[in-house]
């Protein structure tokens, strides 16, 4: 702006001293130019006043400064005298214009120019009263030759113009532009400026409230959008369409270990260079939709990458690549089929015992002796495929929480004492020997459930004790917690099957289960009935020696009273 203010200035006072300059000196040079036009005649006029008092008029005219060009002519034409040449060498003028006029009028005029010399004569004459005639001239030097012969004194004058238009110029551009430079456009009306610009300040202060409030829009829907992503359990990853990672939020982070402030600006292989992820980012850099599974220090990611384009146009901006953590839905999803294949396994056993032996007697084929044994193998495969039912009937129940029995007040040690009593025919059998310690402890929680759980641990405790072994229940209440412990001496379970025990239909030893005849879920229902009353179970064994059970009850749990 200030380069074409200067330019403006510069320009135009070079043009109006060029201007003024050029009509000055036409006006003043049509001013010189006429007064001496009337100082010639007045000469003239004088001399032809003169001339004829005069006794020797040659003399007299030869006196007239040089300046002047005088010339004496006879009515016809013929040139008397001239003082600049001699008058018998000079052709006859009775044709030129002044003379003529003089002749005609008394007093005539005419100017005659040069071109080479840039010059004009001005002739001016007057009749004498004897009809002579006398012409007085002088030359002069036109506008043109003027200039000509003034050219460097006017090129210097002009160089000065131009330097001093060229210093004001700037020196004026510069004050004019300083103010507008100096505008606080943060806060517009608090300038002091030109008057002129206080429509432009209101306007920029307008667009200034409209923009802050744009902006304090937009950084109110970043925080929020940051916070989400910030607080997402699943990763988030933003992709440009080069492959450079533009934001990754915590949870990704955390799932692929790595710091988000170094990793930002780099490319996504640098992250992870699984080829998973690098499948689900091509799939997106194509256009298109991408998915694959992604396994983690021991957990399954579901990746989903989706192609992010313009508003408006057809133009893609980039990518987002979500991971949703799937690990339990795939356990689950391992778990259902494993629960299918042995729950089918499992009713296929007894079944096919039933059927054997109930085809062996229909056909005729037993002998009578051996119908009680084959009726009482029946009643034994079916009683177990009741309870096999009965216990899945039992998981379902807990699996969907729906239709549980009140709670009420349970006291663990008479549970327990009476479980300790419907058991005491079949430790007996296997001579192992139940106790019961601790003190009365009372829970708010179901009672059935309640006593299916320390049931099925009882059970198991006599089930896969040893020979002459022994049992020790205990009821403990603490400050915070109450704990039964049940602990037997039997064979123990390996580390390696420890973490897999509350699964269904999972055991150690499957030999051993089919002759205790255990289903292989009373764990399972041990494991879901202490998360419904919120309470953790804890396992300790050492094979050989015996296996320990703890389930600890918290008391601020909100289920007791």
């Amino acid at each position: 702006m200030q380069r074409r203010i200067f330019w403006s200035i510069f320009l135009t006072a070079l043009a109006a001293v060029f201007i003024v300059g050029l009509f000055t000196a036409r006006a003043s040079y049509k001013s010189i130019d006429a007064r001496a036009a009337e100082e010639l005649r007045a000469e003239a006029r004088s001399a032809a006043a003169t001339l004829p008092l005069l006794r020797n008029a040659e003399e007299y005219l030869s006196a007239l400064p040089d300046s002047r060009r005088v010339t004496l002519i006879s009515a016809d034409g013929q040139v008397l005298y001239d003082n600049h040449a001699p008058s018998g060498a000079m052709e006859n003028h009775r044709a030129r214009p002044e003379v003529q006029e003089a002749l005609r009028d008394g007093r005539g005029e005419s100017y005659r120019y040069s071109n080479t010399l840039t010059e004009k004569t001005h002739y001016c004459a007057v009749r004498l009263d004897d009809g002579r005639i006398l012409r007085v001239a002088v030359t002069r030097g036109t506008i043109a030759g003027l200039a000509r012969r003034l050219m460097l004194p006017l090129s210097l004058a002009a160089a000065l113009t131009a330097l001093l238009a060229l210093f004001l110029s700037r020196a004026l551009a510069r004050g004019i532009t300083a103010p507008i430079s100096r505008l606080n456009l943060a806060e517009p009306l608090e300038n002091d400026a030109y008057d002129e610009l206080t429509p432009l300040l209101l306007r920029l202060e307008n667009q200034n409230e409209t923009l802050r409030s744009q902006l304090d829009e937009l950084e109110n829907q970043r925080r929020e959008l940051a916070a989400i992503t910030e607080n997402m359990r699943e990763g988030l990853l933003h992709i440009d369409k080069e492959g450079t990672v533009l934001a990754i939020n915590r949870s990704a982070a955390r799932i692929f270990a790595v710091d988000p402030a170094q990793y930002v600006g780099q490319n996504i292989l640098l992250v992870s260079r699984s080829a998973e992820l690098h499948s689900v980012v091509q799939a997106a850099q194509a256009g298109r939709s991408g998915e694959a599974l992604l396994e983690v220090n021991g957990r399954v990611y579901r990746l989903l990458s989706t192609p992010v384009t313009v508003a408006g146009e057809q133009k893609q901006a980039g990518m987002v690549v979500l991971l949703l953590d799937v690990t339990a839905r795939q356990q689950a999803e391992r778990q259902r089929r494993e629960f299918t294949a042995n729950v089918s396994h499992e009713l296929r056993t007894p079944l096919t015992s039933i059927a054997g032996y109930s085809e062996i007697m229909a056909s005729g084929l037993a002998k009578p002796e051996d119908l009680r044994g084959f009726a009482e193998k029946i009643h034994g495969e079916a009683s177990r495929l009741i309870a096999l039912v009965n216990d899945i009937m039992e998981l379902s129940k807990l699996d969907e929480k729906a239709a549980l029995p009140p709670r009420e007040n349970v006291d663990l040690f008479e549970l327990c004492e009476k479980i300790l009593s419907r058991l005491a025919p079949s430790a007996e059998a296997r001579n192992v020997l139940i106790e019961l310690t601790g003190c009365h402890a009372c829970v708010w929680g179901i009672r059935p459930l309640l006593d299916e759980m320390a049931f099925n641990l009882i059970e198991n405790a006599v089930k896969y004790n040893r020979e002459g072994g022994s049992v020790l229940v205990d009821v403990a209440e603490g400050n915070e917690n109450v704990a039964l412990t049940v602990q037997d001496t039997g064979i123990g379970i390996p580390p390696e099957h420890q973490d897999r025990v509350f699964e269904r239909f999972y055991r150690v030893d499957k030999s051993h289960s089919k002759e205790t005849g255990g289903t292989g879920l009373g764990l399972a229902i041990v494991k879901h009935a202490a998360a419904v009353h919120g309470a953790s179970v804890e396992l300790t064994s050492t094979p050989g020696s015996g296996s320990r059970f703890t389930v600890i009850f918290d008391k601020e749990f909100h289920g007791f009273a």
